[in-house]
């Protein structure tokens, strides 16, 4: 439901239906989010998508590189020092 939502640029309602989630929304999620905030160049909400892809995916190494793809559309900071580059791949 996310990715649809997400497709349609309908990213805060995809943003408030994984925070409404009775259980712990898992990395696929949060890539979900992550990915339509890249294709409709929300840096905010993609920012926050990216944070939660990281703390629950940090053992897999695809998510400590940098994605690409289209390339230097969108850059994603958080935390001060790491940088994400154009999300075009779901957190798993």
């Amino acid at each position: 439901m996310v990715e649809i939502l997400g497709r349609a640029g309908r990213l805060e309602e995809a943003h408030n239906l994984i925070n409404s989630m009775p259980m712990q929304p898992h990395g696929g999620v949060w890539g979900a989010l992550l990915l339509a905030c890249s294709t409709h160049n929300d840096v905010k909400l993609g920012e926050i998508a990216a944070k939660h892809c990281f703390e629950l995916e940090a053992d897999s190494s695809g998510h400590s590189q940098t994605h690409s793809g289209k390339e230097g559309k969108m850059d994603i900071s958080f935390s001060g020092s790491v940088r994400l580059k154009t999300a075009t791949k779901q957190c798993n």
